[in-house]
């Protein structure tokens, strides 16, 4: 699994953690990407997301980690308004969350929903080989 950190010119690649876990949020953390970020002031909010997901999967036992608790971590409601799962009209803040997946890699699946993970209803679209 890898994580890619992309521009329109570049792009960091990074893996896993020491616990199997990677976490990708809406702004550069990668060094070398850093000085394409377009809004600092996006970027510190985006990192509190960044933290709290690190935060949920770090007590996760490696190898424990299934798409119900992907999505149950996706649907945190801490820290809002800069929360994982955003609600504008309940929480307060500007931009709220229109969409949510997880993907198993080994069931070669996309689990997905419209709307916040907290409470849309979840579709499947499983690959064929």
């Amino acid at each position: 699994m890898v994580n890619v950190e992309g521009s329109a010119t570049d792009a960091e690649l990074t893996g896993l953690d020491d616990q199997d876990h990677l976490v990708h949020t809406n702004h550069y953390v990668c060094e070398r990407m850093l000085s394409y970020e377009g809004d600092p002031e996006y970027a510190l909010r985006s990192g509190k997301r960044y933290a709290r997901a690190g935060e949920l999967l770090a007590v996760q036992p490696p190898g424990s980690v299934t798409e119900d608790k992907l999505r149950e971590i996706l649907s945190d409601h801490e820290n809002a308004p800069d929360c994982l799962c955003r609600h504008p009209d309940t929480f307060g803040g500007e931009t709220k969350t229109v969409f949510w997946c997880t993907a198993d890699m080994d069931e070669m699946r996309i689990t997905y929903g419209r709307g916040n993970p907290c409470n849309s209803e979840a579709q499947v679209y499983e690959f064929t080989t």
